[in-house]
């Protein structure tokens, strides 16, 4: 099979997205695995039904790390849409819209080169952290979309050695959207800017595609960018801060552990065969004197580092590096074709080929299984206490209650209380004080806070002898059992 055409494409993408998200569906039905999924969801129905950029309506705030984002979700309140519905369709689009960058990409790489286009698309579609990120519903597969996206425009750009201001004028669109996706994508004014310098366009061209580069994202995130500064008194989303000083107790790791933990995330499952391939690839660009991929390669390392230094969070899958999967899925999966092209002798080529595809198949179809069972539990885990915990809040409790929790998603979308965030996601006032809870307790009482919800062991001095209303199940680490999310009676 030489290629896949798009009705079967789309078809066995329906196929592989419904047998990966089954296992949860037919256990707990749509629903997040992860609670910063309803932060998102809230500020998008507050967006859409109030007009107001807020997690609690009436309650502004610069909790939302993603405007982008928040306004696709927002259309399904416009469409009267379930949240987990409408989030999960756009993963799908988004699955979808990865696997035909992807061709599109190879397809421009590969015009001197015979690779099977069928096996790129699908190892996209296989590749279960990007299936895991679509059942996710967070921000993360929209940001891979459009750095994949960026990077095939720009080998496109680097093929032709065309100028055209409207091509970069789009390239500077996407670009902003990047930004309004995650902030954190401002680093792709690395790449795009060294291949800005290094073309051979003239000097003129040059500044005017680096003016549209400045000037566009600007204009595309300054409505963002003034919320988040009417809000909390900075350009950046409150959740920028908050989290690197929840987990700041990370960095007392070494450096070379916490890049290694990075690191690991985008390589575990296929990645690890692919790596041979990947510097290869890379090695022939350099040595042919083109840009783009070196560029995006240094890109990857960067984005690591940039969390390894600054927020090295590993857990929930290493969410935080799926941006770069698929650039490197794709460029590594081309270079080990590379390496059979130029070491692999002409009568052994069609069977050492075919036993590669068949490795790469089942190495993917292994971790993809594995993949659907770790969004089960984790779907499982939101569920019985998030969910269930926001539930028994909105049934139990007076309505507009003030409430201090940690975490806040679930509870803030469903009960919407008035609400103060010890995680510092809406409450940025909070983030000085983040790990002290003689600090805290203070702060509780001085906003008159009447409950507590949170897992027992986060704060044991602020939850020690108060009474509980309720508590979802305990649940098991490793070998220790943990006591479920709590409802607490606050008393100064």
């Amino acid at each position: 099979m030489k290629k896949l055409s798009p009705p079967y494409l789309f078809s066995i993408t329906i196929v592989v997205f419904g047998l990966f998200g089954y296992w949860s569906l037919n256990q707990n039905g749509l629903a997040f695995p992860l609670d910063d999924a309803w932060i998102h969801q809230a500020y998008a129905r507050n967006l859409a039904q109030n007009f107001e950029w807020a997690f609690i309506s009436g309650q502004p705030s610069a909790g939302g790390t993603s405007f982008l984002w928040v306004l696709l979700l927002a259309i399904g309140y416009l469409l009267n849409v379930a949240p987990a519905l409408w989030s999960t369709i756009l993963g799908f689009v988004l699955v979808l819209a990865c696997m035909k960058l992807a061709i599109h990409f190879q397809k421009e790489f590969s015009k001197n080169h015979i690779f099977p286009l069928w096996l790129i698309p699908i190892a996209v579609l296989l590749e279960w952290h990007l299936l895991w990120a679509a059942y996710s519903g967070m921000e993360t597969l929209l940001l891979a979309v459009l750095v994949l996206l960026l990077m095939t425009r720009l080998k496109q750009i680097e093929t032709s050695s065309e100028f055209s201001f409207q091509t970069w004028l789009l390239n500077a669109l996407i670009l902003g959207a990047a930004i309004a996706t995650r902030p954190d994508a401002i680093t792709l004014f690395g790449p795009i800017g060294l291949f800005l310098v290094f073309s051979k366009l003239g000097q003129i061209r040059k500044l005017i595609a680096g003016l549209a580069l400045i000037l566009v994202p600007m204009l595309v995130n300054l409505p963002f960018a003034l919320l988040n500064l009417q809000n909390s008194g900075s350009l950046l989303p409150s959740t920028f801060y908050a989290k690197q000083a929840e987990y700041s107790i990370l960095l007392e790791n070494s450096l070379l552990m916490r890049w290694g933990n990075m690191g690991a995330q985008v390589i575990m499952g296929i990645g690890v065969l692919l790596i041979p391939g990947f510097v290869y690839l890379i090695w022939t660009e350099i040595a042919k004197r083109r840009l783009v991929l070196p560029l995006f390669s240094t890109w990857i390392l960067g984005y690591i580092t940039l969390f390894a230094v600054r927020l090295p969070l590993a857990y929930q899958h290493g969410r935080y590096m799926i941006p770069v999967i698929p650039i490197f899925l794709v460029i590594g999966l081309l270079g080990s074709y590379a390496l059979f092209e130029r070491f692999i002798k002409a009568h052994q080529e069609f069977v050492s080929k075919h036993v590669f595809q068949g490795i790469i198949l089942a190495v993917l179809c292994v971790y993809a299984v594995l993949g659907s069972q770790g969004l089960n539990n984790d779907v499982v885990f939101i569920e019985a206490q998030m969910s269930a915990t926001a539930n028994w809040v909105e049934k139990n409790l007076p309505q507009r209650s003030r409430i201090a929790a940690h975490d806040i998603g679930a509870i803030g979308y469903f009960a919407e209380p008035q609400l103060s965030d010890l995680a510092g996601l809406v409450s940025p006032e909070v983030i000085p004080f983040i790990r002290d809870e003689d600090l805290l307790k203070a702060y509780m009482n001085k906003n008159n806070v009447e409950f507590f919800i949170t897992f027992p062991d986060w704060y044991p001095s602020l939850s020690a002898n108060l009474a509980i209303l309720y508590q979802a199940p305990s649940f098991t680490v490793g070998n220790e059992q943990v006591e479920g999310m709590s409802v607490y009676i606050w008393k100064e």
